[in-house]
């Protein structure tokens, strides 16, 4: 009669445990979706600003490329504004 009696406790823990497991992977789920959403309005985010920039990209290269050529723009050494050096 005491087999039973161990086997129903022993049931009983196991269900506890696995209950508290349960609930565990329940709230790391919760955390992963919402860092999933974070992750995905991050990369949205990123694809929309760089489809602004790449736009910017292109018309300034378009812009460029509309520009006349002369003699005087080949001849010019042009720079950087970064290595130019301010004159006191």
């Amino acid at each position: 009669m005491s087999a039973p009696v161990l086997e129903q406790t022993s049931v009983d823990e196991q269900l506890r445990s696995l209950t508290t497991v349960v609930r565990q992977l329940r709230q790391e789920l919760h955390e992963l979706r919402c860092d999933v959403a974070y992750w995905k309005s991050m990369h949205a985010r990123a694809v929309e600003r760089n489809t602004k920039l790449q736009a910017e990209l292109d018309q300034a290269k378009a812009e460029i490329r509309r520009r006349p050529k002369s003699n005087a723009d080949n001849n010019r050494d042009v720079r950087h504004p970064s290595e130019e050096t301010t004159r006191t």
